[in-house]
């Protein structure tokens, strides 16, 4: 084909040259573009933030007093002491998750120092904690009188017990908090004696107590013997305490302890039935005293048999006649009666005389025979009394 000036030819040569020159082209239009984009990554990786995976362990305290030293642990290994109110922090720190279970491993001296919900679970850069310090005061006092080798137990608002083996002064193990009360008492006495307390208690404490005064003294016991007892029924007092004696008993003894100087009686409570028992010596020869360093044990209870006093009646046609025996025990009579018999038995030897203590309506009463007279060992049954 014929070549025109406006139409160009290419051969095999200028197609390849062609081919070359948009390869390089295209490389150099490539080139600036991933240069940028490495740029970009690089500036991207240098601001990029990486989560923290510790956390700090923290504790806020209030109350702490001045000069005092607070001792804190973390799961009984990291300490931490604290001499000031505010904050402050654990040395270590805890990968997030860990467990803490913050303790006072030692209080301050003279205050008590809790705690907040001091165990959980560490989430957060850092977890803090509230300690609260209160004023503490001790409760003690003085023991005298504790003999050697003797022991008591002595408690504090019936929680705080202490063992006393020993006079001088004491100091109950837990103390109180500013402003509470404190109340001491007596848990189990000293065998063989009885201790005492004074100024056991108080309130709204504001500072040390050392007031509380135990005195213990010696105790003693009320004992004797018992002649004649051969019927149940005999009972007998001391003190307000009271004893049932057994027939055929030889001996009785109360088991109140009772210390120097106290005063003691024996008495009868309830005779038993046909016999009539009195009570000789203690100090007084009646079975009273006081009690002097020493067991009593020279009370005697002598039993004898009692004889009743009765007799017949006649003309007791109204209500109304009362008879009196040593003007002492009484016997209403009821219209129409016959007999009578005094309830009151008298011992053997005993005088015996039945008076009228009132007369019937409308009659005249009087002993006629046997009204008067010695009990031997046998009842009276020959008094007659007559009414018109």
């Amino acid at each position: 084909m014929p070549v025109t000036a406006y139409q160009q030819v290419d051969t095999p040569l200028m197609t390849f040259i062609k081919y070359i020159a948009a390869i390089a082209l295209a490389l150099i239009l490539l080139t600036p573009h991933a240069h940028a984009e490495t740029s970009q990554s690089q500036l991207s990786l240098s601001v990029q933030v990486v989560p923290k995976r510790m956390g700090t362990l923290g504790v806020w305290v209030t109350g702490l007093g001045a000069n005092k030293t607070l001792s804190l642990q973390n799961n009984s290994a990291d300490h931490l002491s604290i001499t000031a109110n505010g904050g402050s922090t654990f040395a270590s720190q805890y990968l997030k998750g860990t467990n803490y279970a913050v303790t006072v491993s030692l209080q301050p001296t003279g205050q008590l120092c809790k705690i907040v919900d001091g165990s959980g679970t560490m989430n957060s850069d850092l977890t803090s904690l509230t300690v609260n310090c209160v004023n503490t005061y001790t409760i003690g006092g003085t023991v005298t009188g504790l003999t050697l080798g003797k022991k008591f137990i002595l408690t504090n608002n019936k929680t705080d017990a202490l063992t006393i083996a020993a006079n001088g002064a004491f100091v109950f193990k837990n103390p109180i908090i500013e402003g509470e009360s404190y109340a001491a008492s007596i848990g189990i006495q000293p065998a063989g004696q009885k201790c005492v307390l004074s100024n056991g208690s108080g309130t709204n404490v504001t500072s040390n107590v050392s007031s509380v005064n135990v005195n213990c003294d010696g105790t003693y016991t009320v004992s004797g013997t018992v002649l004649g007892l051969n019927v149940p029924g005999l009972i007998i007092r001391m003190n307000g305490s009271t004893k049932i004696l057994a027939s055929g008993a030889t001996s009785f003894s109360f088991s109140s302890a009772l210390t120097t100087g106290t005063a003691y009686a024996v008495t009868i409570g309830v005779q038993p039935t046909g016999l009539k028992c009195t009570i000789t010596g203690g100090s007084t020869g009646t079975g009273a005293g006081v009690v002097n360093n020493a067991n009593v044990t020279n009370v005697v209870i002598n039993c004898n048999k009692t004889y009743t006093v009765g007799g017949t009646l006649s003309g007791v046609t109204t209500s109304g006649l009362v008879l009196k025996l040593n003007d002492t025990s009484s016997l209403l009579i009821p219209a129409g009666a016959t007999s009578f018999k005094f309830a009151s038995g008298l011992q053997g030897s005993s005088s015996y005389e039945v008076t009228i203590g009132a007369q019937p309506a409308g009659k005249t009463c009087s002993v006629t025979s046997n009204g008067s007279g010695v009990i031997s060992i046998a009842d009276i049954t020959n008094v007659t009394v007559q009414c018109q």
